[in-house]
C-alpha cells in the first residue's frame, strides 16, 4: 500500500516485487533486479523506483553479497525493501545499509477476530476449543493460523481443538499441562508417563520442550516465580548422560537374545501360516494392490482346501477391502483377538485385514507418525486370529520406509518362511525404483520370488487385442540383471478394472464368492494362471 501511495499510477512501472523464496538464486539479481535498477522510468520528484523482495530470508548467501552490490551502485534511483521472517539470516553487510523495523507478534484477540471473519464468511463449523487451538498453534502468525484453518477444515469439516492438533502435528496442550502439573505435585511418574505418552505418538524432543516452553507462559496456576524458575531449568548433566549410554548398552546384547530365543506374540500367531510373501513397489501407481487381489485369489484357486490370508499394511491409502468387496464390513472382536474379514463368507478361505476396516468414515485421512504406524502393524501380525493358512499375501505400501523394516523386524521369528514379490511398470522411472525394492530384498536377506511387470500395453475391450501403451520389456531386462525371475506381464485390462474397481459388495453370509467367478473371466486372469505357477514353483523349491 505505502508503495501504491507513493508511486501512484507509475506503480507498475517503478515497482519491482520478488519472492525470494521462489527466485532465489544470484541469477536473479544479476538479471532482474540489476536490470530493472538500471532501466530509467518517469516518476514524480523526489521519488525512486522500489524492488520488494519478500521471504529475502530465503535468499542463498552468494545472492545476498550480489544483492548489497547492486544496492550501492544504484541506491540514488532504487530503493530496496527486504521483508522476512529470520533476520539472522540476512548477510550483516545488507542489514547495516537498511533501515530495520521488527514487527511484534499479532495479539491473540487480533487473530481471534479475524478466524472469527473468515468462519462466518467461509460457513465454517468451529467450536471454542478449535479457535483457541488454531490461535496457539499460529504462534503469533495470522498466515499460519489461516493456513491451519483451511487445512482443519479440508481435512475434517469441522474445526475442534483435536482436529487441529492432528492436522499441526504439535503436542496437545491438555498432555503438556497435566505433565506440568505433576510436576508442581512433584509427582515425578505421572509427570514422566506422560512425556511417555507424547513420545511414543512420535514427537521429537525438540517439539516436547517447545510446547512445554509455550504452555509454561500461559499457564495461570503456577506463579511467575515459578514459570520463571521453570523456563530456567536446562537439561542434566554430562556424566549422567554417559552413564545413561553405558546403561542402553548393556541392556542391547540381552534383548537381542531374549528376542530371538523367546517366541513371540508374532511367532506364536503366524506359527501356522506355512509362506507369507510380501508385494513390494517402488513407486506408487503401478497396480500393487490390484497384483496383491490377483495374487491372493489365484492361489485361492488353486485347490479347494488352499486356505489364503491378505493383511494390508500400506496404512495411508488401504484398497484391499474394496477390491474384495468388503469395504462395508468391520472387524469383530473376540476372546482370542481381531476376526479377520472372510471375503469368501461362510468358506472361510480368504480372510482380510486392514485398516480400511477400523475407520468409522471410509474417507478419513490416517495421519500417523513412524510409532503409531509401528504399532498398528505389530498388531495386525500379533493380535488378528489368521489360524491355519497356506499363503498369507501381505500388501506393503509404495517404497521402502518404516513400514518394511518394522514388518521384517517383527516377522524375525519366522523370517525362514518369509519371500517378496516385486511389481513395477515398463516406464524407466518405476524401473529404476524396482531397483531399490531389490536393493532392499538383499540388505535384509528377504528372498525374491519373482518380479512381474504391470500394466504392459492395453487389452482393447472390443478385439482383444493387446497394443504397447509403454516401451515393453524393461521388466524382463530388469529381471535378467539382477538375477530374478521374471514372473510375466500384465496388461492393462478393463474387465478386470471393472471387477476390482467396481464397487459390487459380497453379501456376508452368501454361500458363493462371486469376485472369484468374476475375476476368472477376465483376460488378466488367464495371463496370471502362469505367474502363480511360477510363485509355486518358487516357493515349492525353498527350504
Amino acid at each position: 500500500m505505502p508503495a501504491h501511495q507513493l508511486l501512484g499510477d507509475a506503480y507498475k512501472e517503478g515497482v519491482l516485487e520478488l519472492n525470494a523464496s521462489d527466485e532465489r538464486g544470484i541469477d536473479v539479481v544479476r538479471n532482474k533486479i540489476k536490470q530493472f535498477a538500471q532501466k530509467k522510468v518517469t516518476l514524480p520528484p523526489g521519488r525512486h523506483k522500489i524492488v520488494i523482495l519478500d521471504e529475502a530470508d530465503s535468499m542463498t548467501p552468494g545472492a545476498q553479497q550480489a544483492l548489497r552490490r547492486t544496492m550501492e551502485i544504484f541506491s540514488n534511483t532504487t530503493r530496496f525493501c527486504l521483508a522476512c521472517n529470520m533476520s539472522n539470516k540476512i548477510i550483516e553487510p545488507i542489514q547495516s545499509r537498511c533501515a530495520i523495523l521488527r514487527y511484534a507478534k499479532l495479539k491473540d484477540q487480533e487473530i481471534l477476530k479475524r478466524l472469527l471473519e473468515i468462519c462466518e464468511e467461509e460457513k465454517v463449523e468451529y467450536n471454542d476449543d478449535g479457535l483457541t487451538a488454531l490461535i496457539f498453534t499460529s504462534e503469533g502468525d495470522m498466515r499460519q493460523a489461516i493456513n491451519n484453518l483451511q487445512s482443519t477444515h479440508s481435512g475434517f469439516g469441522f474445526v475442534s481443538g483435536d482436529n487441529v492438533f492432528k492436522v499441526c502435528d504439535q503436542p496437545h496442550p491438555i498432555t503438556i499441562q497435566a505433565t506440568i502439573r505433576a510436576c508442581l505435585k512433584g509427582d515425578v511418574d505421572t509427570a514422566i508417563s506422560k512425556l511417555n505418552e507424547l513420545w511414543e505418538q512420535g514427537y521429537s524432543a525438540v517439539d516436547i520442550v517447545v510446547t512445554i516452553f509455550r504452555v509454561v507462559k500461559t499457564f495461570d496456576e503456577m506463579p511467575e516465580y515459578t514459570k520463571l524458575e521453570y523456563i530456567k531449568v536446562e537439561g542434566v548433566g554430562t556424566l549422567i548422560q554417559l552413564a545413561g549410554l553405558a546403561a542402553r548398552l548393556c541392556k542391547v546384547y540381552p534383548s537381542l537374545s531374549t528376542m530371538l530365543s523367546e517366541e513371540t506374540a508374532v511367532t506364536r500367531r503366524l506359527r501356522n501360516v506355512k509362506h507369507i510373501i510380501l508385494v513390494l513397489a517402488g513407486k506408487g501407481g503401478v497396480g500393487k494392490s490390484s497384483v496383491t487381489t490377483q495374487l491372493a485369489l489365484n492361489l485361492y484357486n488353486t485347490s479347494p482346501n488352499t486356505k489364503v490370508g491378505v493383511l494390508d499394511v500400506d496404512l495411508t491409502g488401504p484398497s484391499i477391502p474394496r477390491m474384495f468387496g468388503v469395504d462395508d464390513r468391520g472387524v469383530h472382536q473376540s476372546s482370542d483377538g481381531w476376526v479377520p474379514v472372510y471375503a469368501d463368507g461362510p468358506t472361510a478361505r480368504l480372510a482380510c485385514m486392514s485398516v480400511g476396516f477400523l475407520l468409522k468414515n471410509k474417507g478419513d485421512s490416517v495421519v500417523w507418525r513412524g510409532p503409531k504406524k509401528n504399532g498398528m502393524i505389530r498388531q495386525f501380525l500379533s493380535d488378528v486370529r489368521w489360524g491355519d493358512l497356506d499363503y498369507l499375501i501381505i500388501d506393503t505400501p509404495p517404497g521402502t520406509s518404516d513400514e518394511h523394516l518394522s514388518l521384517m523386524e517383527h516377522m524375525a521369528g519366522v523370517h525362514s518362511r518369509l519371500s517378496a514379490v516385486i511389481v513395477t511398470t515398463p516406464q524407466a522411472v518405476a524401473l529404476m525404483d524396482a531397483m531399490k525394492c531389490v536393493s532392499f530384498t538383499r540388505a535384509v536377506n528377504l528372498p525374491v520370488l519373482g518380479l512381474i511387470e504391470n500394466m504392459s500395453g492395453y487389452v482393447c475391450p472390443c478385439c482383444g487385442e493387446i497394443s504397447n501403451v509403454f516401451s515393453t520389456g524393461g521388466g524382463a531386462e530388469l529381471a535378467r540383471k539382477e538375477g530374478l525371475r521374471f514372473l510375466g506381464a500384465l496388461p492393462i485390462d478393463t474387465e478386470l478394472v471393472s471387477v476390482l474397481d467396481g464397487g459390487v459388495v459380497e453379501e456376508a453370509g452368501s454361500d458363493g464368492f462371486s469376485l472369484l467367478g468374476r475375476y476368472t473371466q477376465t483376460s488378466s486372469a488367464k495371463v496370471f494362471e502362469s505367474m502363480v505357477q511360477g510363485v509355486l514353483e518358487e516357493v515349492g523349491g525353498r527350504p
